[in-house]
């Protein structure tokens, strides 16, 4: 689901980009030895299609490599601090990922009504989550958002085609957690609601957002 979309985006220049590729097994203790035969080809840049403990074991490894600053982008479902958290963030400093929604913990939604409104909401029916642990919980907040606006769009039809219907024709919708620029559009052949992201850096500290939102 990541490495095949990464090439074929590439197009005819993954050719000559890619200089090597690897894998692991999750029942891997490291994956060090995979990051050591990335360095040894060459790559001065990481796509890292891993997740949970690999994602970080990725990322130690390859800051460990002497000489070799290389360029890292990590899945957004790997940036959450209970997944890379333990890496440091000395080493995490320059990681690229990407996002969605606005970060609940990020100073700069503070007093973003649509976040004011997030928390008050975990606050009430999720007291003991970690906000900053928790990156994915934003985007379930999202999902049932646009549950909710297709049932309402539906109407009194609540018939599975008519849900269906709607689902597979939303066009432009904005939701207020999501990022600026990042709205929900699917189709009859295409249900995947969100094609459009935003990159975000680690700067030592937190992630921060660069850039504008990238359509692919």
């Amino acid at each position: 689901d990541h490495v095949d979309p990464f090439i074929a985006a590439l197009g005819d220049k993954a050719k000559t980009m890619i200089v090597a590729k690897t894998s692991y097994a999750v029942t891997d203790p490291t994956v060090t030895s995979q990051i050591i035969t990335l360095k040894s080809a060459g790559a001065d840049t990481l796509f890292l299609a891993a997740q949970s403990r690999a994602a970080a074991q990725a990322i130690s490894a390859a800051r460990d490599q002497a000489g070799w600053d290389a360029l890292i982008f990590l899945p957004f479902v790997a940036s959450a601090k209970s997944v890379v958290g333990p890496v440091g963030n000395d080493r995490l400093k320059g990681v690229i990922s990407s996002d969605s929604t606005k970060d609940p913990t990020d100073p700069s939604w503070a007093d973003d009504p649509a976040v004011k409104e997030y928390l008050a909401w975990n606050k009430k029916y999720t007291p003991t989550q970690d906000q900053e642990s928790n990156a994915a919980s934003p985007l379930g907040y999202v999902s049932a958002q646009a549950m909710v606006e297709v049932l309402k769009r539906a109407g009194n039809d609540l018939t599975r085609a008519n849900i269906m219907k709607v689902a597979t024709s939303l066009k432009d919708v904005s939701l207020p957690l999501l990022l600026p620029g990042i709205t929900l559009n699917t189709s009859p052949d295409n249900y995947y609601p969100m094609h459009t992201l935003q990159l975000k850096r680690f700067d030592g500290t937190r992630w921060v957002l660069i850039g504008k939102p990238v359509t692919g």
